[in-house]
């Protein structure tokens, strides 16, 4: 069984982001060192929870945040206003490895569907809620041990 991580999330976020815009755009998780290349996309997971639900089961909620920075030279808030827009369609939902039935994956759908504009800077929020098994592995018994006295 895979488990659903926010690592996850984030993979799920940058394939929908890189299928649904032309030309693909860099995409980077959580930060770049040096060497950014823009326009670009960064991936970050800002908040995460779990709560028990059954025995073994959680319910898990991520918190994401997706940062687009423009392309210099060009009316950066029109270009955010117009990726902010794309991104509430894009990222309405997401495909995550499926948990619970025997397909390889279910779709995801995000709330609280949000974005501002910082300092030049797209700032979107999504939350997703999904459900993870955690998979308990049965001790091995020991063999019988002997007491010499």
């Amino acid at each position: 069984m895979v488990e659903v991580t926010g690592d996850t999330v984030i993979s799920a976020i940058s394939t929908k982001i890189y299928s649904s815009f032309s030309p693909a755009p860099k995409i980077y998780k959580d930060q770049v060192e040096q060497g950014l290349i823009k326009p670009c996309f960064f991936i970050s997971c800002i908040s995460q929870t779990q709560e028990r639900i059954a025995p073994n089961w959680f319910k898990r909620t991520a918190m994401m945040e997706v940062r687009f920075h423009p392309t210099e030279g060009t009316n950066k808030y029109a270009q955010c206003r117009a990726i902010g827009e794309k991104l509430l369609e894009v990222l309405d939902s997401v495909d995550l490895p499926n948990t619970l039935i025997n397909c390889p994956t279910l779709p995801c759908w995000g709330r609280n569907l949000e974005y501002k504009i910082r300092d030049e800077v797209l700032v979107f929020y999504v939350t997703y809620d999904f459900k993870v098994k955690k998979v308990v592995v049965a001790d091995t018994a020991m063999n019988s041990l002997e007491l010499n006295l």
